[in-house]
């Protein structure tokens, strides 16, 4: 038997998928930048100057970070379905609450508001 009530297992879930979202953009951020100047300083140390692939994958990594960056900022809260960090043309992506309907971050059933 399952020690999550039926209310809260799809709240579980759209966290579970939220925690994901963030940790592959805290992922391409990080891991990205500290692969590209590992590479580019040993690539340095070889041929005394800074190769042309550095830029040709700087692009790649660019485009990566803004997919999982508009993936975390178009995250749907789970009780309104709305984007959980934008309302209209406003966003905060450091929001603790929906900025639809203030949903408390990381809350399990749809009471947590206000």
């Amino acid at each position: 038997m399952s020690d999550v009530s039926p209310v809260a297992e799809p709240y579980a879930a759209a966290w579970r998928e939220y925690a994901r979202r963030s940790a592959a953009l805290w992922f391409v951020l990080i891991g990205g930048l500290f692969s590209l100047l590992h590479f580019a300083r040993n690539q340095m140390h070889a041929l005394g100057r800074l190769p042309d692939w550095v830029s040709y994958l700087s692009f790649p990594w660019l485009l990566a970070i803004i997919v999982t960056a508009l993936r975390c900022e178009y995250w749907l809260c789970p009780r309104c379905q709305e984007p959980f960090h934008r309302r209209g043309l406003w966003r905060n992506g450091f929001t603790r609450r929906c900025m639809n309907c203030g949903l408390k971050k990381w809350a399990k059933s749809p009471e947590a508001t206000k």
